[in-house]
């Protein structure tokens, strides 16, 4: 009796050849995978970095344009008054600012001078709301108020404010209202979520206190090196 033998065709795989296929595709696979959520997630890292760079451009011309434009503007407190006391349109608080800044315009009629605060909203958007005449409304809705759009995702904003104490410059968080003069800077901190942060510093236009020719710096340490040379 023939005993029958099972025949393979050529064209067939074996399964130990199925196991080592189907294992190799797996792992190609995972790599494909792996390489795939590592450039999603390096572009959305890239793309990120590339829309916050391009908001801080934003802010930095905008601060730079106002903070260092500030410029003193008094305006009559109550105007039925005979001898109306001047208030200077500045405040300086901790979490706000309203400033009076010159500005480019393009009609003699326009005036040189615009009225802004920086103010953060309910959607954690940071503005700049501009004012072209005094006095600068109470109400950021007053209809003569315009916003311009400044940062998004903004947990808080800070401001300090340079006064100089015995030739020493020092910051306060707030500013006295009843000086007469403006801040020789202001500091300008924005924090969003995240832990993401800038800062700007600017010295102010209408500062000329203590304003000095040439190199400054403190008088006493100008008559410690006139001693010293006379020694």
């Amino acid at each position: 009796m023939r005993s029958i033998r099972p025949r393979f065709d050529a064209g067939a795989f074996t399964l130990l050849e199925v196991v080592v296929a189907a294992a190799l595709l797996a792992v190609i696979l995972t790599i494909l995978v792996s390489g795939t959520y590592t450039i999603v997630e390096s572009w959305s890292r890239v793309n990120s970095h590339t829309e916050h760079l391009e908001e801080v451009l934003v802010l930095d011309r905008t601060i730079d344009s106002i903070l260092s434009n500030v410029v003193p503007f008094a305006w009559p407190a109550d105007i039925g008054e005979r001898q109306p006391k001047p208030v200077q349109i500045f405040v300086g608080e901790p979490d706000h600012m309203i400033v009076s800044y010159l500005h480019q315009f393009n009609r003699l009629e326009d005036g040189a001078i615009r009225y802004c605060g920086f103010f953060i909203d309910r959607h954690s958007d940071l503005y700049a709301y501009y004012c072209d005449y005094p006095p600068f409304p109470g109400d950021l809705n007053d209809p003569k108020i315009k916003k311009s759009y400044l940062a998004a995702g903004v947990e808080s904003v800070a401001f300090q404010y340079g006064d100089m104490d015995n030739d020493e410059l020092i910051f306060e968080e707030t500013w006295d209202p009843e000086r007469a003069y403006l801040p020789l800077a202001i500091l300008m901190q924005v924090k969003w979520f995240g832990g993401r942060h800038e800062n700007w510093l600017r010295r102010t236009a209408g500062a000329g206190l203590y304003e000095r020719h040439g190199s400054w710096q403190p008088a006493r340490q100008k008559s410690r090196v006139r001693r010293r040379s006379e020694q």
